[in-house]
């Protein structure tokens, strides 16, 4: 793997830690996934915040797909 696809890689895994905890803030009623987004744009900087970013990589079922391979070969911290 060359530096530019693992910087990618750990780009991604850290959005998708974010995306996870985010689905579980707005699951719970912390907070709407727009208030999350815009906090995470405002607050974090984030350029993709986790909800546009789930939308970006397919919508829900990829973002599963996703969270399935990354806990599978990271760890519980990827399940929602």
């Amino acid at each position: 793997m060359n530096m530019d696809d693992r910087r990618r890689e750990i780009v991604e895994r850290i959005l998708t830690a974010a995306a996870a905890e985010a689905k579980r803030l707005a699951g719970e009623g912390v907070a709407s996934e727009e208030d999350v987004d815009t906090a995470m744009r405002l607050g974090a900087l984030f350029k993709k915040p986790p909800f546009e970013y789930i939308r970006e990589i397919g919508g829900e079922d990829a973002f599963a797909e996703r969270l399935k391979g990354y806990a599978a070969k990271y760890g519980g911290r990827f399940k929602i």
